[in-house]
Formats: C-alpha cells, sequence, structure tokens
C-alpha cells in the first residue's frame, strides 16, 4: 500500500511537535513482512530466527533507484481514521557499518494511507 509517512523521532529522541507537523511526508510503498534476521559467520550453526519488518520504498530518482527504510520488530501500535486513515508504526531503526558496528534507536513512523487514484 502507498502511505505518505514522517518520522516522528530522531537519533531515538522524540521530535517536537512542530518539526514532524511542518515536515512534507514522503510517499512511498509500505509493507509489513516477516524476514530472516541476517546472521554474522560465526552464528552459521546457530538456529535461523525471524523478525517482524517494516519496509518503506521510496522511489530516489536522483540516487538512481529506489530507497529502502527499514525497522526492526516492527509493530502497529495504533490505527486511526480522523483525517483519513493513518497508523502510527514503531520499530528499531539501524545505522549500519561495513565494520558492523551499528547504531540502534527507537523510530515511530506515521504513515497516511494514500487512496490509489493518488497513488
Amino acid at each position: 500500500m502507498w502511505v505518505d509517512v514522517v518520522r516522528l523521532r530522531a537519533k531515538g529522541q522524540k521530535r517536537r511537535r512542530e518539526d514532524v507537523l511542518s515536515e512534507r511526508p514522503q510517499r512511498a510503498q509500505f509493507t509489513i513482512e516477516r524476514a530472516e534476521v541476517h546472521r554474522k559467520a560465526w552464528q552459521a550453526l546457530e538456529p535461523v530466527t525471524y523478525e517482524t519488518a517494516a519496509f518503506l520504498r521510496a522511489a530516489a530518482p536522483a540516487e538512481g533507484g529506489d530507497v529502502v527504510y527499514v525497522l526492526h520488530d516492527a509493530r502497529v501500535t495504533r490505527l486511526t481514521h480522523a483525517g483519513g486513515a493513518s497508523l502510527i508504526v514503531t520499530g528499531i531503526e539501524v545505522f549500519g557499518s561495513i565494520r558492523g558496528d551499528d547504531d540502534r534507536w527507537p523510530q515511530a513512523w506515521w504513515c497516511r494511507m494514500v487512496p490509489e487514484r493518488e497513488a
């Protein structure tokens, strides 16, 4: 489904209401999927584990393709219909590096569902 999304946190901290409301939403395709957790080489013999992950795929022609945002351990925490159907999705956002020293922050997305005729 297509949504207009605004991030509600920055580096794990709640953003000010004024900043959230003034931000221009980004249109993206939204899915929640069950995905295999990526394992390090030393974990190869351990059982496979799964998590629920939310994905946003936003078109980014300037970068030459799509930009994908991921929330790990994603949960839909609120669904409203006031002012159009919207939902709040919470989870953990991971900012990683090649060396594997990831930064993990709590994140929440405010997603307003976009009718098909507007997508």
